[in-house]
């Protein structure tokens, strides 16, 4: 579900147009319809969250995901639930809403070290994204609920070279706790 096709951030390598903002509450509400609607008859409920950056539209998850975990505990169907994410609003408020909605696999990208990730995935308004995002990671670490993060780099010849130091850099801060990989 794309919450919203607008991100906060500005990364270089980005497709999107940001054409349409946040998930209207009309087409949440026809979403619960259909979700209701089939719910009878579904064994497993997968629900991935996107965007744009899907916290930016915060309101329809907030809105959605409750109602998706009731509606699998009503019908006892297995319920599965995932986000891609910059993590930029990963806070730890942010994640502990999210792992109540029993959103427990994240897709999260750094782009290099401090500088080359800066370069390549600004926020909006040019500032830097890095030490918000590891912040926000490590946070996320401190928790004690089951779930699962995947780090992802895109790595090109200007980032390249410093890979090494970002695998060092997340081998020091997550080593060990098999969640993150």
């Amino acid at each position: 579900l794309l919450t919203t096709e607008d991100c906060n951030f500005r990364c270089t390598y980005c497709y999107e147009d940001f054409a349409r903002g946040t998930m209207q509450p009309s087409v949440r509400e026809a979403l619960k319809r259909l979700v209701e609607k089939k719910a009878p008859h579904l064994r497993q409920l997968t629900i991935g969250w996107f965007g744009g950056e899907p916290p930016y539209g915060f309101k329809a998850i907030e809105d959605l995901a409750p109602f998706f975990v009731e509606i699998a505990e009503k019908y006892s169907i297995r319920y599965f639930s995932h986000i891609t994410t910059n993590a930029y609003l990963l806070t730890p408020d942010v994640a502990e809403k999210l792992l109540a909605w029993k959103v427990v696999n994240y897709q999260i990208t750094l782009d290099g070290m401090r500088e080359q990730h800066n370069k390549k995935r600004p926020a909006r308004d040019g500032s830097p994204t890095f030490d918000n995002i590891f912040s926000n990671l490590c946070s996320l670490k401190q928790r004690k609920e089951s779930f699962r993060v995947r780090i992802r780099v895109n790595y090109d010849r200007e980032n390249y070279p410093y890979l090494e130091d970002l695998l060092l850099l997340l081998e020091e801060a997550f080593a060990g706790d098999p969640r993150f990989m």
